[in-house]
């Protein structure tokens, strides 16, 4: 009496397992198939708004963001200081809300870094979910790090 029960089940496993596998096949079709995007850029480089654009080791550099977001999703942002050699800081959680606006954003040029001409690169990571992430790559305009005073 047992063994017919089972008999019966097994089929019914099988279907319902085939269900979930073919759903969670076709949900991980979409989150990697949708055209997912978050942010739109206006003004690329980023426009540098220090005066001649020169900046001294361990003062503010500023940089302006024209931006378009739809996503509610805050990125991940690792930022380069570039001259030929690449000068990597600490990633960090942007701030970008939701909404057309121009931001400006501030950025403490470190000590360490040697005196010279550089653009700053941007990459912007945003996880859209649990596979998918979308990176964009900015940079600033060029720009002249002077020594500390």
């Amino acid at each position: 009496m047992i063994k017919v029960k089972v008999d019966k089940l097994l089929p019914i496993v099988a279907y319902v397992t085939i269900l979930i596998s073919l759903g969670l096949m076709i949900l991980f079709g979409f989150w990697m198939l949708y055209p997912y995007n978050p942010i739109v850029y206006n003004k690329l480089p980023y426009p540098v708004l220090n005066e001649n654009h020169q900046v001294r080791q361990g003062q503010i550099l500023s940089y302006s963001v024209d931006y378009c977001k739809s996503s509610d999703v805050y990125p991940t942002v690792i930022k380069r200081y570039v001259d030929g050699l690449v000068f990597e800081t600490q990633a960090g959680r942007g701030v970008v809300y939701q909404g057309c606006r121009v931001q400006v954003v501030d950025n403490l040029v470190p000590l360490t870094l040697v005196p010279g001409y550089y653009r700053m690169q941007i990459l912007i990571e945003y996880k859209m979910n649990p596979v998918r992430v979308i990176t964009y790559t900015n940079e600033t305009e060029a720009f002249e790090v002077l020594p500390k005073e």
